[in-house]
């Protein structure tokens, strides 16, 4: 369980640099992306934490291996705790994010955006969405290690 929390923060490390280096210099759809794309990653290690969490206090027995499966039933068993449900449909958010078809304005410039086309409508991701979904990873991932 600790090695999932561990791991979890070393690709939060990697999100770090991403959004406070490598997209403040380069400013791409393609490193928006790959923000996302960690961020994704980071969520799952955060989740299988929970699951072995949940396993070690005998609340599951198995866990099912996809994740959105995983998501799915973690939102079942932890339905009382708000920020988990909250942090879960985050997860929900960004993979719908990458796997939407996009469109981008403004690349190469300050206000760079991407623009998924997601079963809603449009969503507009640009440097300070992306900071705002990087806080608020942080603050579930501070919020699931007090959690465990």
């Amino acid at each position: 369980m600790q090695d999932r929390v561990a791991e979890a923060s070393e690709e939060l490390k990697r999100v770090d640099h991403l959004i406070y280096v490598s997209l403040k210099y380069t400013r791409t759809t393609d490193v928006l992306k790959n923000v996302i794309e960690r961020m994704i990653t980071t969520a799952e290690c955060m989740m299988n934490a929970l699951g072995e969490h949940a396993k070690q206090t005998g609340k599951i027995k198995t866990l099912p291996i996809q994740p959105m499966m995983k998501c799915k039933e973690l939102k079942q068993l932890y339905a009382a705790e708000q920020q988990l449900i909250d942090f879960l449909e985050f997860y929900i958010l960004l993979k719908a994010l990458s796997k939407a078809e996009y469109n981008s304005i403004n690349e190469y410039r300050r206000h760079v955006t991407l623009i998924a086309q997601l079963e809603e409508g449009e969503y507009h991701v640009h440097i300070d969405k992306v900071t705002e979904f990087y806080k608020n990873l942080k603050r579930y991932m501070e919020y699931i290690k007090s959690f465990m």
